[in-house]
């Protein structure tokens, strides 16, 4: 949807993982699998916006992709300070139940006390 309103922005695609069990696996573990998960994630994002450009018939925009460790709610809301962008676009599942719940309280917070313009789409 932020595509289709901003073909010409500059997207920050912001990615939160938490590593399981990260207390019980030894550091060069840790590094490992953050490594490879990353460069995974970044592809797949990366290939979807390019596939989705193409499918609206325009350029791929400029993207930077960052992919953060921790909590979504505090590194949507450190990236804003950091980056201070113009709009916060964020995607929710159409999902039922208690994942639904843990997925939507991320657009609900941002909606709730929104730092700055906010588009919520679901997905």
């Amino acid at each position: 949807m932020a595509l289709e309103i901003a073909p010409g922005a500059e997207f920050r695609l912001l990615h939160v993982v938490h590593v399981p069990f990260k207390g019980l696996l030894g550091s060069r573990a840790v590094l490992q699998m953050r490594g490879e998960r990353e460069q995974h994630v970044e592809d797949a994002l990366r290939k979807d916006f390019h596939d989705l450009a193409e499918t609206l018939q325009i350029e791929p925009p400029k993207t930077t992709v960052l992919i953060q460790e921790g909590e979504i709610h505090n590194a949507i809301r450190q990236q804003i300070s950091d980056t201070h962008p113009n709009l916060l676009a964020l995607g929710t599942h159409g999902r039922a139940g208690f994942r639904h719940a843990l997925i939507s309280s991320v657009a609900l917070d941002m909606l709730s006390d929104p730092p700055l313009d906010v588009l919520v789409a679901r997905a």
